[in-house]
């Protein structure tokens, strides 16, 4: 009657961030997410074996917990970028999706880079205003299937959120949140900012957002980051969020009852 789920983010290649975290997922029964930024970039074969596959590895075998991976902007980076969609698992070939676990629906989606399409250092070559239409249309169906209104929690994970302090206006961000609007969700599960938050729910994104922290990317230390740890049990979901040190940073409880 319980599902726990948590949640990595923005490691960027630090491997002994997963160290730290190890002892705190014993007590996660369902999965374990890596929500993107796990890579810096991807140069080759070898790092996509090194420092993603043998972390999901190593987390899975040592917990006996399924891996749920969201691909970051930092992962679109870099000339072998173009093959992670051969080495991870996807739903169906694609960077999004959605599963159930008992009565909680999961919807994982793919925000792309965190620059505009026009932004000159793309050249031209990227084109991820279709893409995230390409997921709108996705989340319609979602949304509106039994699977999801049935659902007693609806949990979207995605890297970049909308919501908190971002160097960016990306505006088909926006989007997806308009997307979600009217779809009951109960929490989403974001990262990127490197800070952790808790955004409450407005008027225009009815659903509060949890933000894991990220590791300091100039210093060569475990600093900001964080776990994320999800509980449903009953009508109750209870979310903490986890610094290096031990200390339960952020804790919230959603009464699914309503």
């Amino acid at each position: 009657g319980t599902i726990s789920w948590a949640m990595f983010n923005d490691v960027h290649e630090n491997l002994p961030i997963y160290s730290h975290f190890s002892k705190h997922l014993r007590d996660i029964t369902s999965f374990c997410a890596f929500n993107g930024d796990i890579l810096n970039h991807i140069d080759d074969e070898a790092t996509i074996e090194d420092r993603l596959l043998t972390p999901f590895s190593n987390i899975s075998q040592s917990n006996s917990l399924p891996i749920a991976y969201i691909r970051g902007n930092h992962e679109t980076r870099s000339d072998f970028a173009r093959q992670l969609r051969n080495y991870a698992g996807l739903f169906n070939g694609k960077f999004y999706g959605a599963f159930s676990i008992g009565d909680v629906r999961f919807l994982l989606l793919d925000s792309g880079e965190d620059k505009d399409d026009s932004c000159p250092a793309y050249f031209g070559l990227v084109d991820f205003e279709r893409y995230i239409e390409e997921q709108i249309e996705f989340i319609k169906k979602e949304t509106a299937s039994p699977q999801w209104k049935n659902a007693k929690a609806r949990i979207v994970m995605r890297h970049i959120p909308y919501a908190g302090p971002h160097p960016f206006d990306i505006t088909r961000i926006a989007k997806l949140d308009a997307a979600l609007k009217d779809g009951n969700v109960t929490l989403m599960m974001c990262a990127h900012l490197h800070r952790p938050n808790w955004c409450r729910p407005t008027s225009e994104r009815p659903f509060p957002i949890v933000i894991g922290g990220g590791r300091n990317l100039n210093a060569k230390v475990q600093n900001g980051a964080t776990l994320t740890k999800c509980y449903i049990k009953g009508n109750t979901l209870t979310v903490n969020v986890i610094n290096t040190a031990g200390e339960t940073i952020i804790a919230k409880t959603i009464n699914l009852a309503k």
